[in-house]
């Protein structure tokens, strides 16, 4: 029965071959867009989501109250991350890091001019980043100590063990490497290529409340919720900092790691915006093609009802049943839907890099997910119901006798729907136009 109904769907593509292209062609545009749109946004979304217990890391801000305008800083005092960990309880890791900055590393006839950051001894157990040799308990704790991403171990070094090996840096001091981890996707908010101890960095005038120069992030104990901490975090600086809170009234709040990317923002030392503002409006741009897409795919369906009910009217004269008429126009509608999937998968291949190129995004689509096939399948299934259905129940309702006498009003029934379909599709244009 199935393949019955997939023979006539072929059979009825092949004979109307400049419809079916239209609107394979005109779904396999949208799908490609909203494709297109999902994979930035689901980029955008992930960041930061393959270090494994993200959910239980924050970054420390500051909230000051300036003559009423309430500000928010990333920059701490070097003292509070030892005080967060031996303050509160639900705090496991707590750890400074400074900003980005360039160092030469040489080793033998290898000289690099690269981005590192200096971190606390705890910095490798909170963030738990993919270490290929070495211990995260101990690459931080001596002072003289230096951690390589892979590839620049792999410039540095070449196919040797780099373990133990000597790096000098900006040609004053060296350094032993202590670890090597794995390199940072490009999903990752901190970017570095080497890791210094903090305590290589820092000087006695730096270590004191009130100079504020360092990140401070924190990583919760399992199952320890962030609600039950606030309280306590907002004592912390009128306890031990006490001239700079009265000054500015200064409060710390934690933002967690799935927010670092996405709100960039604050308004009244509340995460207001950044980039999920413009993920969230194409997202709806997505949605909008999509809509529009579909409808025109529906409506193409409604301008050839004429043509179709004459078919219909033999099927039915000869004893076809409703329900089997409902299910051929329902199959025929989706398998439009999934030729035109294809077809869109073919537009977003090859438009990517050009898309990658124009976001700064290296997007690819995840053909080894089955959770994306799964998702896609449905999505298309959903699509095709969804465009076919009007068309379906509609024609399956002639009644043969009035269509083989061509006493059917053509435009009776299905006027409304269509109104409704092309108002939609025009509110669905200016709002993108919007």
């Amino acid at each position: 029965m199935f393949t019955n109904y997939l023979r006539t769907a072929f059979r009825s593509m092949t004979r109307h071959r400049l419809y079916s292209s239209l609107n394979i062609l005109g779904l396999a545009a949208g799908m490609a867009v909203a494709l297109t749109i999902g994979l930035w946004a689901y980029y955008q979304y992930t960041f930061d989501r393959f270090i494994p217990g993200y959910g239980q890391c924050y970054q420390v801000r500051y909230k000051v109250n300036i003559g009423g305008d309430i500000q928010t800083s990333n920059a701490t005092a070097l003292p509070l991350a030892a005080t967060l960990q031996h303050d509160i309880p639900g705090i496991a890791y707590a750890v400074h890091t400074d900003s980005i900055a360039w160092h030469g590393l040489v080793s033998g006839d290898n000289q690099l001019y690269l981005p590192g950051i200096a971190a606390g001894a705890d910095f490798l157990q909170l963030f738990r980043y993919p270490l290929i040799q070495g211990s995260p308990a101990t690459a931080l704790s001596s002072p003289y100590s230096i951690v390589l991403t892979h590839s620049t171990a792999k410039a540095l070094f070449g196919a040797e063990d780099p373990l133990g090996r000597r790096v000098r840096i900006d040609n004053e001091r060296d350094l032993t490497v202590s670890a090597v981890i794995a390199d940072l996707p490009a999903k990752a908010t901190l970017q570095f290529s080497y890791i210094l101890p903090l305590a290589y960095k820092v000087n006695e005038q730096q270590g004191h409340w009130g100079y504020n120069a360092f990140q401070t992030f924190v990583a919760l104990q399992p199952r320890t919720d962030y609600r039950r901490l606030v309280p306590q975090l907002k004592t912390i600086l009128q306890k031990y900092s006490p001239e700079e809170y009265s000054a500015v009234k200064a409060e710390i709040f934690l933002q967690p790691m799935t927010d670092w990317h996405l709100y960039t923002e604050f308004k009244n030392g509340v995460a207001s915006g950044g980039i999920i503002d413009y993920v969230r409006l194409f997202v709806i741009i997505g949605v909008l093609v999509l809509a529009i897409a579909c409808v025109n795919f529906m409506n193409w369906y409604i301008v050839r009802a004429e043509r179709r009910a004459r078919e219909v009217g033999i099927r039915k004269a000869v004893g076809g049943r409703r329900i089997h008429l409902v299910v051929q126009f329902l199959a025929e509608s989706i398998l439009l839907a999934f030729i035109a999937f294809f077809a869109a998968l073919v537009l977003v291949q090859l438009s990517l890099p050009w898309f990658g190129e124009l976001t700064g995004c290296a997007l690819v689509l995840p053909y080894a997910s089955l959770t994306f096939w799964l998702l896609m399948a449905g999505s298309v299934v959903l699509t095709g119901l969804l465009a076919g259905a009007h068309p379906a129940f509609y024609l399956s309702g002639f009644r043969p006798i009035k269509v083989l006498k061509r006493e059917l009003n053509r435009w009776r029934g299905h006027s409304w729907p269509s109104r409704i379909l092309v108002i939609a599709q025009f509110t669905c244009a200016i709002a993108l136009f919007i």
